[in-house]
């Protein structure tokens, strides 16, 4: 889908973005095939949309999703074909008793819902075996980042409890897997628990190896435009389109999230707060310039108001000042109409992906750690990733199939430091028009190894690979 902008003077304004996508979006509803009715006798606490999920049948996947599902995946994928059994979903109260929408909290995103998209996937895999005898792997359906966020029915006990009964009688089969994604320590301590009772298991997590955990897989987040598309279905007032390859690029590069988060905690050692070390590269970038203040969209916010009656967020209060900004540190001014450089704004989800999908370059900064959902919505939107180059990657998904080194533009880290705006127009600038074509290129290939919800999709089959050939120590 094109993003209907002129290239004239660069729109500074994410709402023309966001109405350049919506126009062209009404252009296709006009041609496109109607949507099918609401499903009748939808179950409770189970949205119409997601119906295919809760009830689909043995019998379904077999007879009217394979066929479809062949054919999306006649083009050769390289690496492994994986023969996979899928538990029934609805056998395991870790998901059957879940609720579908994956949002944390009302009106949220949720980059940690890859789970939720890999099961609706795997139901029509051509991949998938109805024989524990023909399967090279088990995926276990499980939505244990549901669990730990209180998204289900029934304690956290009895869901281990009723899993482990599950699985327990068919490990000695082969590998099994489970997609817990999410990072609250309560998702962690589960995967402990089920390593425990579930020897062997791997686990899909966001931070892959750097989850400093056995047997785990980098299974990456979840993009905004899967989440809209394939979750909310572009209900509520959410919006997702992808950019075309001749999508007109009004900005240069864009960033835009928190500066720090005073919930980072402090340093076991020194007591200064972590954030001043995590979150060093986005402060830098919003206390020096270079970059072109007509093409450039950088924006922060001022974070939640904390709370002194909470011994976590009271010891982090000690670290701001009154206005919810570090003590002796200045706030960035406030974003005026038509401005977006180096300030403090709010922006909708779907206003900041419009403006990523108008961007040639999307900054990837660490915040908590060293992963970001951005690398991925990058993708999604051809926005070409720059990342510092002393910053791990051992975290970027799929690296069996995606050769990450070649899609990204490193930025030196010495430099970064000196001058981290200057540097990353620096990096920018050495890119040539032809190979920020070529990049695109190849990133607009790459959506269909991570997106889930655009034709052609094989980012289920690469996650059942990464299953397969990543984890150690199992």
């Amino acid at each position: 889908m094109l993003l209907h902008l002129t290239l004239g003077v660069p729109p500074r304004d994410p709402a023309a973005l966001l109405a350049a996508q919506r126009a062209a979006a009404t252009e296709l509803a006009a041609v496109a095939s109607p949507s099918p009715p609401p499903a009748p006798n939808a179950p409770p606490n189970v949205t119409v949309a997601n119906v295919t999920v809760a009830n689909v049948t043995a019998a379904n996947v077999a007879a009217a999703n394979v066929a479809a599902a062949q054919g999306e995946q006649a083009e050769a994928m390289s690496g492994p074909t994986v023969r996979f059994y899928l538990y029934e979903p609805q056998s395991l109260s870790s998901f059957a008793a879940c609720e579908r929408d994956p949002g944390v909290r009302p009106g949220e995103v949720n980059k940690h819902a890859v789970a939720r998209l890999l099961i609706e996937r795997l139901q029509r895999s051509a991949w998938r075996t109805s024989s524990m005898d023909d399967a090279q792997l088990f995926v276990v359906p499980a939505l244990l980042d549901w669990v730990a966020r209180g998204r289900c029915n029934g304690t956290e006990a009895e869901h281990i409890a009723n899993l482990t009964a599950t699985v327990a009688p068919h490990l000695h089969r082969g590998r099994h897997a489970i997609w817990a994604t999410d990072s609250p320590r309560r998702v962690r301590e589960l995967r402990e628990q089920l390593r425990k009772k579930l020897p062997g298991i791997a686990f899909g997590t966001y931070l892959g190896v750097l989850a400093n955990e056995t047997c785990v897989f980098n299974s990456g987040y979840s993009t905004y435009y899967d989440y809209v598309k394939a979750v909310r279905q572009g209900g509520r007032g959410w919006e997702a389109n992808l950019p075309e390859l001749d999508a007109p690029k009004p900005y240069v590069v864009e960033f835009a999230g928190q500066i720090f988060n005073p919930l980072s905690g402090n340093d076991h050692v020194t007591g200064a707060p972590r954030w001043r070390e995590n979150f060093r590269h986005r402060w830098n970038l919003f206390h020096t310039s270079g970059l072109d203040r007509n093409r450039s969209f950088i924006t922060t916010y001022v974070p939640r108001k904390l709370d002194e009656n909470k011994p976590s967020q009271k010891r982090a209060l000690g670290d701001l000042d009154d206005d919810g900004w570090p003590v002796n540190d200045t706030q960035p001014p406030e974003c005026g109409p038509g401005d977006h450089y180096y300030c403090v704004g709010r922006f909708s989800h779907s206003e900041l992906h419009a403006v990523r999908a108008g961007a040639e370059f999307s900054l990837m900064l660490r915040g908590d750690d060293e992963a970001s959902d951005r690398l991925q919505n990058a993708v999604a939107a051809l926005a070409i990733p720059i990342v510092v180059s002393n910053v791990s990657r051992s975290w970027f998904p799929l690296p069996h199939a995606i050769p990450w080194d070649e899609l990204v533009i490193p930025v030196d880290a010495a430099a970064f430091d000196a001058n981290a705006s200057a540097a990353a127009a620096a990096a920018i600038d050495a890119v040539t028009p032809e190979q920020r074509a070529r990049l695109r290129e190849r990133l607009y290939a790459t959506r269909r190894d991570l997106l889930f919800s655009v034709e052609g999709s094989r980012a289920a089959e690469r996650q059942l690979q990464a299953a397969m050939l990543e984890p150690t120590n199992c």
